[in-house]
């Protein structure tokens, strides 16, 4: 989207990444991130972009995203609770043409780039403890259903689940999750974006 002579905001964009709109403040010489449904300064994600303290110009953002992954991991939830807790639904859809794969889902608190890559393709999600965990423990919590088969339409619905009284230590974390989906002679025939929940109080 743009924005023309607004004050502050000159640019902005939905980033499928970071499940947030992403808007240039002109006068903070910054980028900000917003949940669905926030206001306020939002959170500024990075600084030094521009002229500060300007007025008048135009702007576009745009997100760039590799062609080496599909866009078949979404979510609607972008946030979890640590005092409440809650689940965060990853779904999954690829198309009828890989419905009965198998796939396996993990994660990282490390971030989704640079990754790395499996049978030629980059998987978004950077290896960590924890995506070594989803890997060594599928199916157990926090990351239920990571291993499985997908539906004949290509379609299942992976859940990240935080309990209730977490640690409020890890506020501000952000978590990624994605999926490669593996063909019947163990080829890996795609793989999915990675999709980001924030820990919040």
């Amino acid at each position: 989207m743009q924005y023309f002579g607004q004050h502050r905001i000159v640019g902005g964009v939905y980033s499928r990444v970071r499940g947030r709109a992403v808007i240039h403040d002109s006068v903070a010489d910054a980028l900000r991130a917003y949940a669905p449904g926030e206001s306020g300064g939002g959170t500024i994600i990075a600084t030094g972009l521009s002229a500060s303290a300007s007025s008048g110009e135009q702007a576009s953002l745009i997100e760039i995203s590799s062609s080496n992954y599909l866009t078949g991991m979404s979510s609607t939830t972008s946030s979890i609770s640590l005092s409440a807790g809650g689940t965060q639904a990853l779904a999954i859809d690829v198309g009828p043409a890989l419905g009965g794969a198998v796939y396996f889902a993990a994660g990282s608190f490390s971030g989704w780039t640079p990754g790395f890559s499996l049978g030629g393709k980059n998987v978004p999600l950077n290896m960590d403890a924890y995506f070594t965990f989803a890997l060594t423990y599928p199916n157990q919590l926090p990351l239920l259903n990571n291993f499985a088969n997908l539906d004949p339409q290509g379609q299942a619905t992976v859940a990240f689940q935080l309990p209730a009284g977490s640690a409020p230590s890890l506020a501000g974390i952000v978590l990624h999750h994605a999926a490669a989906i593996i063909g019947p002679l163990l080829t890996v025939d795609a793989v999915t974006n990675a999709v980001p929940v924030e820990l919040v109080l």
